[in-house]
């Protein structure tokens, strides 16, 4: 059976394609390869490190738990959770003598704080490491880090999944052919507030929690009811010149709301010690898939990473690491892996036009280069030199996208801030980018 699953149309379990590399306008899903991986001059270990994901295959720190995850795509298809001992109702693993772990099958849709986390962790550790199939354990630990990924494998050799392999593959290819030509766009992008002699704001000082304008959540750390970060919230549109349109209106109200000409905006990565800031693009009438994800990491923030400061890049890997997502209880998702691009309007309206653009094409897109961990690990480690001529091969690919003549003048001059070597400067305000008040000619 495992071989018919291998043979299935939309799984690419051999080496007929890199892993850096899919078919165009096919959905082809890649099969966990532990022998490939190995075959790396990377560990399994160092490239999860990267991102910010701990790997314990083995700990001198005992497991509290362990759970197996048996993913395809972004989904979770099959959970076990290890065994409890009949030793004062202790978890298996915590009791001195264990000759062999005992696993119970428990809901797919088992909903708790530590499931949940390790769920996520456990999709985003395939997907780092540019599969699409396969099994993965976490271990929980007692004490920090309390998950880790302890365990991945080919979860094809687990016959009891090939039929749930097979009903899920057939769900992505019928998601697939109903893909929508107009996604729909929107954003919340935040910026902090500093007044001219240096002293850091409050946006909870000026603005209320709800609205197009509003303060994000986030908390200053001892004092709950003081919050830094500025959000903007445009609505959402099919066309991103109208998303770019209102987020003009929102930093308008904001003016208006925060009225004070030597309170300056600042936009980026982390202009504020300790709370890092992001662009987060809201998607929907799209379907959400590894897919469009892939292509966002590599045709977005690729070209994105070159124009960051350096203390834009040291948010990462806790923020802005790649295949950063979260799916939305009204539908859709937003991509959450872009630092605040509202450092100017050329930025701005490059960033949008092209996540639409991408939203569009992303199946067309055959090259992956982030799956290629030599590049990952030069994204983590801030090294230009080896990003820049990967994202001067991706936007020859982007121009050739039907729909980028749509969009020619915002992405033109967007790519010439890139090809000029230029990076933001994020404790200049933005507001003179814009033209705002006090800045307005």
């Amino acid at each position: 059976m495992e071989t018919v699953m291998n043979e299935h149309p939309l799984v690419d379990a051999t080496a007929n394609h890199p892993l850096d590399l899919y078919p165009r306008g096919n959905l082809a899903l890649k099969v966990y390869d532990p022998d490939a991986v190995s075959a790396q001059p990377y560990s399994v270990k160092h490239i999860l490190n990267w991102s910010g994901i701990h790997y314990a295959p083995y700990s001198k720190q005992k497991v509290k738990r362990k759970y197996r995850f048996f993913i395809c795509e972004l989904d979770c298809l099959a959970l076990f959770q290890s065994a409890h001992s009949v030793e004062n109702g202790k978890p298996l693993l915590m009791t001195a003598q264990i000759r062999k772990l005992k696993w119970k099958r428990i809901a797919v849709n088992t909903s708790s704080k530590e499931v949940n986390r390790a769920r996520k962790l456990a999709i985003r550790a395939l997907y780092t490491l540019g599969y699409d199939i396969g099994m993965v354990e976490i271990s929980i630990f007692p004490r920090p880090p309390r998950y880790a990924v302890s365990k991945i494998a080919n979860s094809f050799s687990f016959s009891f999944m090939h039929e749930k392999y097979s009903l899920c593959l057939n769900r992505l290819q019928k998601m697939q052919d109903q893909t929508s030509d107009q996604p729909v766009l929107g954003t919340d992008v935040e910026f902090v507030l500093r007044h001219a002699n240096g002293k850091y704001m409050m946006a909870s000082k000026f603005l209320d929690k709800k609205g197009k304008v509003g303060y994000d959540a986030i908390w200053i750390r001892g004092h709950r009811n003081q919050h830094p970060l500025v959000e903007l919230r445009p609505s959402p549109d099919e066309d991103p010149r109208e998303v770019i349109q209102d987020l003009y209106r929102c930093m308008k109200k904001a003016v208006r709301k925060i009225n004070h000409p030597q309170i300056e905006w600042l936009a980026g990565g982390r202009p504020l010690k300790g709370y890092p800031i992001g662009g987060h693009i809201h998607f929907s009438q799209v379907s959400l898939s590894a897919r469009l994800i892939r292509a966002l990491d590599n045709y977005l923030t690729l070209p994105l990473f070159l124009l960051e400061s350096e203390t834009s890049l040291s948010r990462r890997p806790k923020y802005g690491f790649i295949g950063d997502y979260r799916e939305q209880f009204h539908g859709g998702f937003e991509y959450r892996t872009p630092p605040s691009w509202i450092v100017s309007p050329t930025i701005a309206k490059g960033v949008m036009m092209l996540a639409k653009l991408i939203a569009v094409h992303h199946w067309d897109f055959e090259w992956m280069p982030l799956n290629n961990y030599e590049l990952q690990n030069a994204f983590y480690e801030g090294n230009r030199a080896a990003i820049l001529p990967v994202v001067q091969e991706l936007w020859h690919i982007v121009r050739r996208c039907s729909t980028y003549g749509d969009y020619e003048q915002e992405l033109d001059q967007f790519y010439e801030l890139i090809a000029s070597g230029q990076r933001w400067n994020e404790y200049e305000d933005v507001r003179k980018a814009w033209r705002l008040p006090p800045y307005r000619a």
